[in-house]
Order: structure tokens, then sequence, then C-alpha cells
């Protein structure tokens, strides 16, 4: 998933458990799971402070990959840019550090 457009139509199938496609759900669980990990809420260009706080306990990746749908959705001009960019920015919304 390179892309926005890429990651909605992968991540789409996620909403109906994968029955549709399973692979395509999979594969956008597995790479926000990674995605998710790699940051490890603390990717920022500030070093003391995170782009985003996802929670420590009670967050899901399920959870994660429909923020990161219904940030695509809402941002349909933004799905040529990067989707790790993308899920970054969808995360930073949702889950702002305080």
């Amino acid at each position: 998933m390179q892309w926005g457009r890429d990651a909605l139509a992968t991540c789409a199938h996620t909403e109906d458990g994968g029955r549709r496609n399973s692979t395509a759900a999979l594969t956008c669980l597995g790479w926000i799971n990674g995605a998710t990990q790699a940051a490890g809420g603390t990717i920022s260009t500030e070093p003391e402070k995170p782009d985003y706080c996802t929670p420590g306990f009670g967050g899901s990746i399920g959870q994660y990959a429909a923020v990161f749908l219904k940030f695509l959705r809402d941002n349909p001009a933004k799905r040529h840019l990067p989707a790790i960019y993308l899920y970054h920015q969808a995360m930073a919304e949702a889950f702002p550090c305080r």
C-alpha cells in the first residue's frame, strides 16, 4: 500500500470482516500493525513531542484501520500522497497527545 488510494481500496475490505476479500483485509491489518509498531506513537519532527499518542490499552488494529479509512474518505484530495504519511495524519487527528 504505497499511496492513499491503494490503502483505501485495500483497507475497505476490513469493514465486512474480510468476507469479500480476506487477503486484502489481512494485508491492510498487517500494514496498520507494522505502521503502528514502527511509529511507537513517537514519530515527530520534535523529539520531545510525539505527533500522536495512541491508547496504551484498549486501542486495536481494527480501530486504527477504521480511523484511517475515515480519514481517507474524508480527504479525497490527499489520496495521491504516500499512505504512511496519511496514516500518521489520521492518527494525529484521532489521537492527539495531551
